[in-house]
């Protein structure tokens, strides 16, 4: 496999000494577009070793038109309960990618029996992704996305059963890898004050374990 030049290497003077990054801001809740073309910037991090922790906020600097929490950040912590929320534990779980970004929709990620922010090893994996959505929201499609490409799909509608949608597939993991998976959809959430805003989720990836074997001069 071809090396993904260093991007301190081709660009020296960059400070790449951070640990997340906004992928989605409240302004571009209207343009999933938007979103997408940052992710793509993320994805180039990603691909070239760095495991920044994609983020999303609601930058609600006036709350009578930007919702509070659309999108939010879910971290995952040892509690649900606020009054025991560690911040250490928080902050800590942060930098390891446990986290998901949404408008709307709860998405989460298994490969075997690694969850978001874990490491797997290269080979053949099962991928499961489960969505979970009010009857109101439009969920219209679900993805997994392997190292920047489309790899499993399924659209709406779907078969009915307690989540709003799952996707299961089998991936080929390659050293170096990673998968994310996203779920959306096209109808605006009509709940909310502001209009045209689509739901929209996304992952922080599962890694591949990268190849350690030593390289020839």
């Amino acid at each position: 496999r071809e090396r993904i030049p260093d991007l301190t290497g081709r660009a020296p003077w960059a400070r790449l000494d951070f640990d997340a990054i906004e992928i989605f801001n409240g302004d571009d809740a209207v343009s999933v577009a938007a979103v997408e073309s940052v992710m793509k910037d993320w994805y180039a991090f990603l691909d070239a070793g760095y495991r920044i922790t994609a983020t999303g906020n609601s930058d609600s600097h006036r709350a009578i038109f930007h919702e509070p929490g659309l999108p939010r950040t879910y971290v995952k912590v040892p509690s649900d309960d606020v009054s025991k929320l560690d911040q250490r534990a928080f902050i800590e779980s942060l930098r390891k990618n446990r986290a998901i970004v949404s408008s709307g929709p709860f998405v989460t990620l298994r490969i075997d029996e690694a969850f978001i922010g874990d490491s797997v090893a290269p080979g053949l994996r099962r991928a499961r992704v489960e969505v979970s959505a009010p009857r109101w929201m439009d969920i219209s499609f679900v993805e997994i996305v392997q190292k920047g490409k489309s790899v499993a799909r399924i659209e709406a509608p779907f078969e009915p059963m307690a989540l709003t949608a799952e996707l299961e597939a089998m991936l080929d993991l390659r050293p170096g890898d990673w998968v994310i998976a996203i779920a959306g959809g096209t109808k605006e959430m009509d709940p909310l004050y502001r209009r045209g805003v689509p739901p929209y989720a996304f992952t922080n990836p599962i890694f591949v374990e990268a190849d350690r074997r030593p390289v020839n001069p």
